[in-house]
């Protein structure tokens, strides 16, 4: 006789499997549903909207500064905090040089020494700049230059220049003479527009187009070789040795 095996409760008749299923179905039912809570935004659109401004009148300072340092306009409350017109090294008056007759004292000497210094004095070179930028004022070169002088100290050499176009105000440099392949090099070590830094190159270019090219074109020509350059206060020393044969 066939046994048939049943899992059901004798008393209740239920299957306990199916008591153990409905049992966690009603407590899953029960079990209280987790809330979703929204996090709040670190920032709000106000909050985004103060940073905005704040960055904004930082920029705005930043620029309203970098105008004041250069004196070419007035900005209220800045520029008496920022700005005060460069002066001179010092006061320097052009004397005019003739520099072929310069050239020829040299070769004079060199023919019996071998070896000399030439002196330039910052009243010349005042007149070769000056000289330089008439020049380039008639070769429409974009910039008007109303004053210029060229004053030197044992340490440095200083162009001062007062310029009008295209913007208004004083533009100094400061440079170092350096012999580069064979020819006097002024170097810029550093500009200024009024009190405001700029950029040591494009003070480069302009002295390469002025002082740079006058001198180097009154040397070149000449057979001689350049040796030296040092300056001494109010003096740039050139030493040149004749060129060999």
């Amino acid at each position: 006789m066939t046994r048939i095996e049943n899992d059901s409760d004798p008393v209740t008749g239920v299957d306990p499997a199916e008591l153990r299923s409905a049992i966690k179905e009603e407590a899953r039912k029960l079990r209280p549903q987790k809330q979703i809570i929204r996090k709040r935004p670190l920032f709000g659109c106000f909050n985004c909207l103060v940073l905005a401004l704040i960055v904004m009148a930082f920029l705005l300072a930043g620029v309203l500064s970098a105008v004041a340092k250069s004196g070419v306009l007035t900005v209220p409350l800045f520029s008496d905090w920022l700005y005060t017109e460069p002066q001179p090294l010092h006061p320097v008056a052009a004397t005019n040089t003739d520099l072929d007759a310069l050239q020829r004292d040299v070769l004079r000497t060199l023919a019996q020494t071998q070896s000399t210094t030439v002196v330039f004095y910052e009243t010349e070179l005042t007149a070769l700049l000056q000289q330089a930028l008439t020049a380039a004022e008639q070769s429409q070169v974009p910039l008007t230059i109303t004053d210029g002088q060229i004053a030197i100290a044992s340490d440095r050499a200083e162009v001062w220049l007062r310029v009008s176009r295209p913007v208004a105000g004083v533009l100094t440099m400061a440079f170092v003479p350096r012999i580069q392949n064979q020819q006097l090099f002024l170097e810029v070590k550093e500009l200024k527009l009024g009190q405001l830094s700029l950029p040591r190159g494009w003070g480069q270019i302009l002295v390469n187009a002025t002082i740079n090219k006058t001198l180097g074109r009154a040397l070149t020509d000449a057979p001689v070789v350049l040796r030296d350059a040092r300056l001494t206060d109010g003096q740039l020393l050139i030493d040149f040795s004749l060129k060999a044969e």
